[in-house]
């Protein structure tokens, strides 16, 4: 709702607002970079996470229909077994669900 209400208004305004208004409180700061309020100056409007969503909802079926738990599809997607999941194998995994999927769709 709160990304709702400020789509309007840039990134980088909504920033130094939050900002400007952390800065007159006593109390000690948090890391908010860490907290789901980051969101609201990483993302322009609420489109994107909808977006997101889906991807994620049709990225579950893909799984329920090969049978796997996140786990194991996690486990299949690190194809050199070093515990950390690549960009490039995270993509040939989606790829392999059925996910027809360019660099732009995989964040880090």
């Amino acid at each position: 709702m709160l990304l709702r209400a400020l789509q309007t208004s840039p990134t980088a305004e909504r920033l130094a607002a939050f900002v400007e208004v952390r800065h007159c409180r006593r109390r000690a700061a948090f890391d908010w970079k860490m907290h789901s309020i980051a969101r609201l100056f990483s993302t322009e409007d609420e489109y994107k996470l909808l977006h997101l969503r889906a991807l994620l909802s049709r990225a579950r079926v893909g799984m329920r229909r090969r049978r796997l738990t996140p786990l194991e599809f996690v486990q299949l997607c690190d194809r050199d077994a070093d515990g950390y999941v690549t960009r490039a194998e995270l993509q040939s995994a989606l790829r392999w669900l059925g996910f027809n999927v360019g660099p732009d769709i995989i964040i880090s």
